[in-house]
């Protein structure tokens, strides 16, 4: 079966990049396609990235400046919407890993004061 995860950022200060590391287990659930969430649209859609080995995914989203803007304006919203394949019944953590990194347009990083985490509960 076919499921998605949003990863949401909650009141996030302006930001132009991501690299968030996503844990899972990946005995569980496949990874099967990964697509940018609205944090990062601005003009134009954000480069996104996405490298997936043995319950590590890795996402790289990048904001493409407009003529106006070299990063967003922060806030809360959805930063990557993650799609999965369920293999087997059971329970899958999602958890952000210690690569987990927000930059502003002049790679200065961004403050991030908690990192969630998620329960994928196949039946």
């Amino acid at each position: 079966e076919s499921i998605s995860v949003e990863l949401y950022g909650y009141k996030l200060n302006p930001a132009a990049a991501a690299h968030l590391e996503i844990l899972y287990d990946w005995g569980s659930v496949q990874v099967d396609s990964v697509v940018p969430g609205l944090f990062f649209t601005g003009e134009n859609d954000p480069v996104e990235i996405f490298m997936d080995a043995d319950g590590i995914l890795d996402v790289f989203l990048y904001y493409l400046p407009d003529t106006d803007a070299d990063q967003n304006e922060g806030g809360t919203r959805s930063l990557a919407k993650i799609y999965f394949t369920t293999l087997s019944t059971g329970e899958s953590e999602l958890v952000y890993g210690s690569n987990t990194k927000l930059r502003k347009a002049n790679n200065d990083s961004v403050t991030v004061n908690e990192l969630g985490t998620g329960l994928i509960h196949v039946e």
